[in-house]
Formats: C-alpha cells, structure tokens, sequence
C-alpha cells in the first residue's frame, strides 16, 4: 500500500453562505438559504424531497469533508500519512464539490 504525506490547502466558500434548508415551494420543492431561495427541484414526491435533502446538506458535508481532511493531517501518532486511494477521494470530493 502507498503513503504519502498530507498538505494543508487554504479553501474560499464559493457558495451561498448560511444554513441551507429544504421546503415546500410554489412549483416544487426549495433550496432556501439566508438570502433565499437558491434552487428549486420541479416535483414534490419521495425521490424530489430526499434529493432536496441532500443538496441541503451539502454545505455541512464539505464543511465536515475540511474537518476531516484538517484532522488527518494533524493527527500525531498518525503523523500526516494516509493511503493514498482514500486520500485522493476525498480530495476529489472537496475540489468537486467546491468547483475547482
């Protein structure tokens, strides 16, 4: 199995800033944040609202995605290292999710 050492990346929110929430909108299901409604999903069954759900959550997962990469690598017995493959996912995660 590889290893390698982690490297911290200093990371700007692109994103609505605030808490995310999913409700019930005029045509559908809305992603509303502090300044609003930020997206709408045009249906309102189980599939639409568990998806509504989770784009909701997303600014808490990353935020919980830097945690975790941040905790990793400050890790003393652990000393920075971790395989690679779990490592490079979730870099990926982070960048994909924070548009890079």
């Amino acid at each position: 199995m590889a290893w390698y050492t982690i490297k911290k990346k200093e990371t700007i929110m692109k994103h609505t800033k605030g808490k995310w929430t999913a409700v019930k909108g005029e045509y559908g299901l809305d992603i509303d944040a502090n300044e609003g409604t930020i997206a709408t999903i045009y249906a309102n069954d189980g599939e639409a609202k568990a998806n509504a759900n989770l784009i909701a959550s997303a600014p808490e997962m990353l935020e919980m995605l830097r945690i975790l990469r941040s905790y990793i690598g400050d890790r003393g017995t652990y000393s920075g290292y971790m395989p690679f493959k779990p490592w490079d996912d979730l870099q990926s995660l982070i960048v994909k999710a924070e548009g890079n």
